[in-house]
C-alpha cells in the first residue's frame, strides 16, 4: 500500500513546456550580463571641473605673470653681477610661473573640491607609454615643432632682430649653475604644471562636451594663446593638440608630460648650446 487512490499506477512524468529556442548568434548558453567597459580616464564623470576652477587657476596663472612682469620692469637688464648670471629673469619667470600654477591646481582641485589625484589625470601609465612611446614621440615632434617655429618666424621676422632680441633678454650669460637650474625649471617643473592645467584640466573639461578633435583643437589653441610669441604659439598649439591625442590614448596624463618635458629639455639645451657656440666663434645667432 502506498497511501494513494490510485489504482497502482505510477505518477506521471512532469509535463514540459515548448522548447524556447536561443537567441540568434547566441551558443544556447546562459545569457551573461553585458560587459561594461571602463569609463576612459580623459573624460571623467560629468562636472568633475567647472568653468569656475579654470577661471580660479587662470587667475593664478595671470598673478604670475604680472609678479614675472614687474621683475622684469625693475630689471629691465637682467639682474647684475654674479647673481644674475647663476639666476637669470628667466629662471625666475620660470619658477613662478611653475609654483602658482600648481598652488592654483592644488587649492582649486585638493583643498576646494577635494579631488583625488587620478581626477587630475595622474592615473598610473603602462610601461611602454612611458619607455618607448613617449620618448619617440617627442624626439619626432621635434623637428616638427623647430621647422613650425622658423616658418612662422621668418614670415612675421625675416630680419630675425625680434629672435635676437628675445635670445638676448631670455638666454642672457648665464654660468653652468644657472644654464642647469633654467633647464630644470624649463623642461621639468613647467611641463609638469601645465600639462595638469592644460590637458588635465581645460582638455577634459572640453572633452566632456565635445568630440576628441574640437578639444584637442581648441585646447591646443588656448594652450598656444598663453605662449604669446607667434613663433612659440603656433608651435605650442600643434605641441597641444598632439599632447591631448597622447592623453586621450593612454588614460594617464604621465605620457603627455614626458613628450612635453623631452620636448622642452631638448629645446632650452639646444638654445643654451646655439647660444654658446656663437660666443666661442664669435658669431651672430641666427
Amino acid at each position: 500500500m502506498t497511501g494513494h487512490d490510485d489504482g497502482g499506477r505510477p505518477p506521471a512524468p512532469p509535463v514540459a513546456g515548448p522548447a524556447i529556442p536561443p537567441a540568434p548568434g547566441s551558443s544556447g548558453h546562459a545569457a551573461q550580463p553585458p560587459h561594461r567597459r571602463r569609463p576612459h580616464p580623459a573624460r571623467p564623470r560629468p562636472e568633475t571641473w567647472t568653468l569656475l576652477d579654470i577661471v580660479l587657476v587662470s587667475a593664478v596663472i595671470g598673478l604670475s605673470l604680472a609678479l614675472a612682469a614687474l621683475i622684469s620692469a625693475r630689471y629691465p637688464d637682467d639682474i647684475p653681477g654674479e647673481m644674475g648670471r647663476t639666476f637669470p629673469l628667466v629662471l625666475i619667470a620660470l619658477v613662478i610661473q611653475a609654483c602658482l600654477m600648481l598652488a592654483g591646481m592644488l587649492i582649486v582641485g585638493r583643498v576646494w573640491r577635494r579631488h583625488p589625484w587620478v581626477l587630475f589625470g595622474l592615473h598610473p601609465a603602462r610601461w611602454w607609454w612611458l619607455v618607448i612611446a613617449a620618448p619617440l614621440t617627442a624626439l619626432a615632434f621635434l623637428p616638427i615643432r623647430l621647422a613650425v617655429g622658423l616658418v612662422v618666424q621668418l614670415l612675421i621676422d625675416p630680419s630675425l632682430q625680434m629672435a635676437s632680441a628675445m635670445e638676448e633678454a631670455l638666454f642672457p650669460d648665464v654660468n653652468l649653475a644657472g644654464g642647469l637650474l633654467v633647464i630644470l625649471a624649463g623642461g621639468l617643473a613647467i611641463p609638469f604644471a601645465e600639462e595638469l592645467f592644460f590637458r588635465g584640466m581645460i582638455f577634459s573639461w572640453l572633452r566632456q562636451r565635445m568630440g576628441l578633435w574640437a578639444a584637442a583643437l581648441l585646447s591646443g589653441l588656448v594652450f598656444g594663446l598663453f605662449h604669446l610669441y607667434p613663433p612659440t604659439a603656433v608651435s605650442a598649439f600643434v605641441l597641444g593638440v598632439v599632447l591631448a591625442l597622447v592623453y586621450e590614448r593612454s588614460g594617464s596624463l604621465w605620457p603627455a608630460v614626458a613628450i612635453h618635458a623631452v620636448n622642452n629639455t631638448l629645446i632650452f639645451v639646444l638654445a643654451f648650446a646655439a647660444m654658446a657656440l656663437s660666443r666661442l666663434l664669435d658669431l651672430p645667432l641666427p
